[in-house]
């Protein structure tokens, strides 16, 4: 073998090769769904989107509401979770469709809310969904109803259900409004995460839930979360998978890493190697929003007392309630304040009065957002000679003002 010195083509070619790299942003995760959402769950800021406005039918993810629902029942105090629940011919697993994913439920066991729940969450039963929607609403149609009333109170235009399992092509949702929802269910129902998400197996029935003399069709069966990222992934604890033949692979994913969560909707998978590449997609997208991306309270500029006019008072602080921002990583330092001041306070006035706005802008001179300056306390008005003085002194600032 012989040693030659590099040639000047060959300087070249790498000189080229190592710009290209520089040139070309890798950040942006390529994914090989359809459709798909990241936001940071704690201020909200979207942090990816693709196709994120076309409607898609979201299989069992559907189940998400269902549970929501059930939720809502408990604490309406109708049900508990302790509650057992009749298990009709209708919602038996022998009456479920082909293909139907089951918790594998039948007519006459001792089955409680939670272990439905459960196998909601875990098993994606379709036949628990039935049982669960018979003991909330009488039936299935009244419980679809109670998902598409909430559906609309919670402003989801292009998202409507037919069943309580996702089983149908026709539910639909797109990627957006599903994480939309996914918002309002994390925050009303915090602990369904650790009691029904973060779950990796479930495993029905036991010997409890069979009638003495009774049996089963089946023992014992285990099946495991379909969101294999669980316990694989960092910080993942959530939320629902979902499949038929006319959505492809879908998946409501969510993680919490140091106190930051984020939430993903993925949709569209293709049907070859779905499940991997759903995988694939969704470890992609939080590497890329926790990687790449900072949430953090911005720190406010210091606000100096402001003058009162006609009070008993002087002077009065001010405060702004501002909210936490996500912003990718190299621009946190590049963020300035914008204060505009209003007109001058003039006593009395209550609490939370208005002073003047603030506004965040980022390195572009974007607004990111903007917030009220307002007032700590009420102030009374003052004496009669401090009235009189403050008024000549606000009609001359209004005359040199003009």
């Amino acid at each position: 073998m012989f040693y030659k010195k590099p040639t000047v083509l060959a300087f070249a070619i790498l000189f080229l090769f190592c710009f290209s790299l520089q040139a070309f942003d890798f950040s942006q995760p390529e994914l090989f769904s359809h459709s798909a959402v990241l936001y940071d769950f704690n201020s909200g800021f979207l942090l990816y989107e693709k196709n994120a406005d076309e409607i898609i039918p979201p299989a069992s993810m559907a189940k998400l509401m269902t549970l929501h629902i059930v939720f809502n029942a408990v604490r309406e105090g109708y049900l508990s979770f302790d509650k057992y629940i009749p298990i009709s011919k209708q919602s038996s697993f022998i009456s479920s469709p082909p293909r139907s994913s089951l918790m594998f439920v039948e007519e006459g066991q001792i089955v409680t809310l939670l272990e439905l729940m459960k196998g909601l969450a875990v098993s994606s039963g379709n036949d628990a969904g039935i049982a669960v929607a018979e003991a909330v609403a009488g039936s299935v149609s009244a419980f679809v109803d109670l998902m598409n009333n909430e559906a609309k109170k919670l402003g989801l235009e292009k998202t409507f259900f037919v069943d309580t399992s996702g089983y149908s092509e026709d539910n639909r949702t797109t990627a957006r409004e599903f994480a939309k929802f996914c918002f309002f269910y994390i925050r009303k129902n915090p602990d369904s995460i650790p009691m029904l998400h973060s779950l990796t197996e479930f495993t029905y029935p036991q010997r409890r839930n069979i009638p003495q003399g009774g049996k089963s069709t089946h023992g014992p069966i285990t099946q495991s979360n379909n969101n294999n990222l669980l316990g694989i992934v960092e910080g993942v604890d959530g939320l629902k998978t979902g499949y038929i033949d006319e959505s492809g692979f879908n998946i409501a994913l969510t993680a919490e890493r140091e106190g930051r969560r984020l939430l993903a909707v993925i949709m569209g998978c293709p049907k070859e190697n779905g499940i991997e590449n759903r995988a694939l997609d969704g470890e992609a997208l939080l590497s890329y929003g926790f990687d790449n991306f900072k949430t953090f309270y911005p720190k406010i500029p210091a606000l100096s007392k402001n003058k009162v006019y006609k009070g008993k008072e002087k002077n009065i602080e001010l405060r702004v309630i501002v909210p936490p921002i996500t912003l990718p990583i190299d621009d946190v330092d590049k963020i300035r304040w914008e204060i505009e001041w209003g007109a001058p306070l003039v006593a009395p006035f209550p609490i939370a009065t208005e002073a003047g706005k603030i506004r965040l802008l980022d390195k572009n001179g974007a607004l990111i957002f903007s917030r009220n300056i307002i007032t700590t306390a009420e102030v009374e008005k003052g004496s009669l000679l401090r009235r009189f003085c403050d008024s000549i002194v606000l009609f001359f600032k209004n005359i040199f003002s003009k």
